[in-house]
C-alpha cells in the first residue's frame, strides 16, 4: 500500500493524484507503523527522487507534492527525536524504583536500536537519503532558470518567478541542517546549496516567503548549532558576508513613480548582521 501510495507521487499522475497521496501520507505520519515504513531506505529514495528532479524535468504538481512529503517526513522524525530527548531528561534521580525501571528502559531502548523502528537507525537513513541528493538541489536552486516571464511593480523587467518547487526545496535544506547530522551538515557546507540559496534572495528580493526561511537557516547555523566548524564553513561557503555589502548597496529601489522605498531584501540584511 505504501509503494502505491508513493508512486501516485509521480510525474505519470495526475496533478490530483499528487495532492492527494501527498495529503494521505501526511495524514498517517502518527501512525508508528506507517511511519516507520515510509522511512525506509527505498521508500524514501523514491520520494526523494521525485522531489529532486531538475526544473525542467518531470511535472511541477508532482516534485511540489514530493517536497511536500518529503519535508513533512524530515520534520516529524525531528518531532520525534525532541519528544524521545525530553522524556529522558524527565526522569526523576536517586529513586531505587525509578532507577529500576529507567534500567529496565534502557536494556529496552539499547535492543529497539537494532530495529529498523530506532530513531538513531531512522536518523541514519533519512541522512544517508539526502546527502544522496544534494547535487541535485544545487541544481534546482540555482538563481538563473528557464520559464514562462512575468513582470511586477517593483521587479525592474520581465523575470521566471521562484516557484514553488525552489521555495519547498530552500525549506528542505533547512529541515536537513535541523536534524543536526555532522556528515549532512558539512555536505551541505561544502556543495553551492549556501551560495545558491544567497543568490535566490538576491534574484527575488521581495518574495518574503523566500526570505523567512532563509532567515531560519541562519538561525539555525548562528544559534541553534553548536559545531563552530560546520558555521565557518557554511558561512563562508554562502559568501553571505559580501553579499551583506552588495545588498547594502542597494538597499534603496526606485519605482516607476520615482518613489524611494527600502529594497525586499533590506529585511534580511538586517536580521542576518545583527546575527552575526
Amino acid at each position: 500500500m505504501v509503494e502505491n501510495l508513493i508512486a501516485h507521487l509521480g510525474p505519470e499522475k495526475h496533478e490530483e493524484n499528487n495532492l492527494n497521496a501527498s495529503t494521505i501520507i501526511q495524514d498517517v505520519f502518527e501512525q508508528k507503523e506507517f511511519f516507520n515504513i515510509i522511512c525506509q531506505k527505498e521508500n524514501l529514495k523514491a520520494i526523494a527522487d521525485f522531489a529532486s528532479k531538475p526544473l525542467d524535468e518531470s511535472t511541477r504538481a508532482s516534485k511540489t507534492a514530493a517536497l511536500t512529503v518529503l519535508c513533512g517526513i524530515v520534520g516529524h522524525h525531528i518531532e520525534k527525536a525532541k519528544k524521545s530527548g525530553k522524556k529522558d531528561d524527565s526522569k526523576p534521580e536517586n529513586d531505587d524504583d525509578d532507577d529500576m525501571i529507567v534500567q529496565q528502559n534502557s536494556d529496552d531502548e539499547k535492543e529497539d536500536e537494532q530495529e529498523p523502528s530506532s530513531i538513531a537507525l531512522q536518523a541514519a537513513v533519512i541522512s544517508e537519503v539526502l546527502a544522496e541528493i544534494i547535487p541535485d538541489l544545487v541544481q534546482v536552486l540555482k538563481s538563473t532558470t528557464v520559464g514562462d516571464m512575468t513582470t511586477t511593480s517593483v521587479q525592474d523587467g520581465e523575470y521566471v518567478p521562484l516557484g514553488q518547487q525552489r521555495l519547498w526545496t530552500v525549506e528542505l535544506v533547512l529541515k536537513m541542517i535541523q536534524l543536526k547530522k555532522d556528515t549532512l551538515n558539512f555536505a551541505i557546507a561544502a556543495s553551492d546549496i549556501p551560495k545558491n540559496t544567497i543568490g535566490l534572495v538576491k534574484e527575488f528580493p521581495w518574495n518574503n516567503f523566500l526570505q523567512l526561511k532563509v532567515i531560519n537557516i541562519f538561525t539555525e547555523v548562528l544559534e541553534l548549532n553548536d559545531n563552530v566548524a560546520f558555521t565557518k564553513e557554511f558561512l563562508e561557503s554562502s559568501t553571505i558576508a559580501a553579499s551583506i555589502v552588495d545588498m547594502q548597496a542597494r538597499a534603496k529601489y526606485e519605482m516607476e513613480s520615482t518613489r524611494i522605498i527600502r529594497n525586499g531584501f533590506m529585511a534580511l540584511v538586517v536580521n542576518i548582521s545583527n546575527k552575526l
